[in-house]
Protein backbone atom coordinates (compact mmCIF):
# COMPACT_ATOMS: atom_id res chain seq x y z
CA UNK A 1 0.00 0.00 0.00
CA UNK A 2 1.40 3.44 -0.67
CA UNK A 3 2.08 5.73 1.84
CA UNK A 4 -0.84 8.17 2.83
CA UNK A 5 -0.96 12.14 2.59
CA UNK A 6 -0.33 11.39 6.39
CA UNK A 7 2.66 9.76 6.01
CA UNK A 8 4.54 11.45 3.68
CA UNK A 9 3.74 15.07 5.66
CA UNK A 10 5.68 13.14 8.76
CA UNK A 11 8.57 12.52 6.47
CA UNK A 12 8.83 15.94 5.77
CA UNK A 13 8.14 16.87 9.23
CA UNK A 14 11.13 14.19 9.93
CA UNK A 15 13.19 16.23 7.18
CA UNK A 16 12.74 19.66 8.79
CA UNK A 17 13.01 18.60 11.94
CA UNK A 18 16.55 16.81 11.08
CA UNK A 19 18.09 19.76 9.31
CA UNK A 20 17.11 22.07 12.07
CA UNK A 21 18.96 20.12 14.74
CA UNK A 22 21.58 19.59 12.42
CA UNK A 23 21.71 23.93 11.70
CA UNK A 24 21.90 24.52 15.26
CA UNK A 25 24.43 22.55 15.73
CA UNK A 26 23.62 18.77 17.15
CA UNK A 27 25.40 15.95 16.98
CA UNK A 28 24.66 12.23 16.71
CA UNK A 29 23.58 12.15 20.07
CA UNK A 30 20.48 14.93 19.62
CA UNK A 31 19.87 12.62 16.24
CA UNK A 32 19.67 9.60 17.77
CA UNK A 33 17.64 11.11 20.81
CA UNK A 34 15.05 12.51 17.99
CA UNK A 35 14.98 8.98 16.24
CA UNK A 36 14.10 7.37 19.70
CA UNK A 37 11.11 9.52 20.03
CA UNK A 38 10.07 8.43 16.40
CA UNK A 39 10.10 5.01 17.55
CA UNK A 40 8.47 5.46 20.58
CA UNK A 41 5.92 6.70 18.72
CA UNK A 42 5.96 4.32 16.23
CA UNK A 43 6.06 7.25 13.56
CA UNK A 44 8.70 5.67 11.58
CA UNK A 45 6.92 1.72 11.69
CA UNK A 46 4.12 3.57 9.81
CA UNK A 47 5.91 4.77 7.31
CA UNK A 48 8.26 1.27 6.78
CA UNK A 49 5.03 -0.54 7.30
CA UNK A 50 3.41 1.05 4.17
CA UNK A 51 6.05 1.89 2.01
CA UNK A 52 6.57 0.26 -1.38
CA UNK A 53 9.38 -1.42 -3.57
CA UNK A 54 11.70 1.91 -4.43
CA UNK A 55 9.16 4.57 -2.36
CA UNK A 56 11.70 4.74 0.60
CA UNK A 57 14.78 5.82 -1.49
CA UNK A 58 13.26 8.24 -3.56
CA UNK A 59 12.27 10.18 -0.48
CA UNK A 60 15.91 9.59 1.65
CA UNK A 61 17.27 11.12 -2.53
CA UNK A 62 15.07 14.03 -1.81
CA UNK A 63 14.93 14.34 1.44
CA UNK A 64 18.08 14.75 3.04
CA UNK A 65 17.21 15.26 6.81
CA UNK A 66 15.26 12.08 6.25
CA UNK A 67 17.78 9.84 4.91
CA UNK A 68 20.26 10.88 7.77
CA UNK A 69 17.90 9.21 10.30
CA UNK A 70 17.12 6.62 8.08
CA UNK A 71 20.91 5.51 8.07
CA UNK A 72 21.36 6.50 11.50
CA UNK A 73 19.02 3.35 12.26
Amino acid sequence: MPLTNIEKKLIIDIDHRVNEILFNGGNDGDLLKYAYSLLKKNNLKKILDSVEDGELDTFCDNYTGFHVIMKLL
